[in-house]
């Protein structure tokens, strides 16, 4: 999901951060919006947004709050018996 309005995108955490990047484009040329990451772990892209969320990674500003400043919410999955 999109919220055009706010910015929010929903993905799962098994999502890699060119998949992330790709839905954000992709919604803003459908939208006529510009938006964009504020914080992503530097060095490597093939990093899962569950694993960002799980190590609170920082991006290559060290003057920007870590990741976790830019989740709204998590839905956590749990099996059932």
């Amino acid at each position: 999901g999109f919220d055009p309005r706010r910015g929010l995108v929903t993905l799962g955490a098994g999502a890699f951060w060119p998949r992330v990047m790709a839905e954000i484009e992709s919604q803003n040329r459908a939208h006529g919006t510009n938006w964009a990451i504020n914080q992503k772990q530097g060095g490597s892209d093939f990093l899962s947004l569950g694993g960002a969320v799980a190590a609170n990674v920082h991006g290559r500003s060290l003057n920007s709050a870590p990741f976790v400043q830019d989740v709204e919410s998590l839905r956590i999955v749990l099996p059932r018996a």
